[in-house]
This record gives C-alpha cells, structure tokens and sequence, in this order.
C-alpha cells in the first residue's frame, strides 16, 4: 500500500500543480482527490501496521514512537519550507517543487521496498524492558 500511494504521487506530481494553476474549480478538487485521498491516504494508512511490523515487541512503542514522531518533524515541518524555497530557487516555477516531490516518492518507495519482511506473531521473547 505504501509503495503504491508513492507511486500515485510521483504520477501525480506534475499533473497536480497543472490542475490546481487551471483555475477550474473541478480541477483542483480532482488535483487533491488524487493527491490527497488517494496517494496519500494509501501510505498513511498503512503507515502505523508498517512501522509496528518493523520492530520487535519489546522495542517497538518507542521505536514506531520515535520513528513516526521525528520523520513527522522533518518532512512534515521541513517540506513547506524546502517548498518555498524552491520557488524562489527556480524563479517561481513549480519544477523545483515537483523534482522535489518525485524525490521523495522515489525515496519511499525504495525504503519500503527495502524494509525487511514481517515480524514473527507471538509474545515477545525476554522480559519486557523496564524504564
């Protein structure tokens, strides 16, 4: 699910700021239908059974809680001013921003093509770790 809402992203890339630069009402609900509620949708949704799976039991509250929170930091915080930059960067054409995001699908869909297979069912093997 992941790889293939970064796959719809890195499509969409382009043909998203043409439908939002149309000015038609219906192309820029379409341009973010697409974006949003599908590519999106599809690797925030399987976002949290992805990231528990990566993990062992005992590891895995902190590991998922450090992971979600600091990739949240620096994409999520980061993104909007890399963004701007590239506007600027490129004279306010959007190819920046675009090259940008294709980027960034790429670097999913490679991580998570990459990432090792599900854990193990069952308790976890020792003791938990204590705080």
């Amino acid at each position: 699910m992941s790889i293939g809402g970064a796959l719809v992203l890195l499509l969409a890339a382009w043909p998203f700021f043409e439908l939002i630069d149309g000015g038609r009402p219906w192309a820029t609900w379409l341009a973010l239908l697409v974006t949003l509620g599908v590519g999106q949708a599809a690797i925030l949704g399987s976002q949290p059974a992805f990231f528990a799976e990566l993990f062992d039991t005992r590891l895995r509250f902190n590991a998922v809680g450090v992971a979600n929170n600091v990739g949240t930091v620096l994409t999520g915080g980061l993104a909007p001013l890399i963004a701007a930059g590239l506007l600027l960067w490129f004279d306010h054409s959007v190819v920046g921003v675009v090259v940008f995001m294709a980027l960034m699908s790429a670097l999913t869909t490679g991580t998570v093509a990459l990432a090792p297979g599900t854990r193990p069912v069952g308790p976890p093997a020792g003791p938990p770790d204590r705080l």
